[in-house]
């Protein structure tokens, strides 16, 4: 179960272009990282439905 759960994180992270930044304090990622870090965080949680407050541009 672990290591399915990293594995999903990774893909995740991979996603979003933050793979490099795995292991990162969320002081060293500038805000725009962090938006996307957060958006991740919310994905790998699955949730049913997902709202967002601003348009999400990569």
């Amino acid at each position: 179960m672990l290591r399915e759960r990293q594995e999903e994180v990774a893909g995740v992270l991979e996603l979003v272009g933050l793979t490099a930044f795995a292991d990162a304090y969320p002081s060293r990622l500038s805000g725009g990282m962090a938006q996307r870090a957060a958006l991740s965080r919310a994905q790998v949680n699955r949730p049913e439905v997902l709202l967002l407050d601003r348009v999400v541009v990569r």
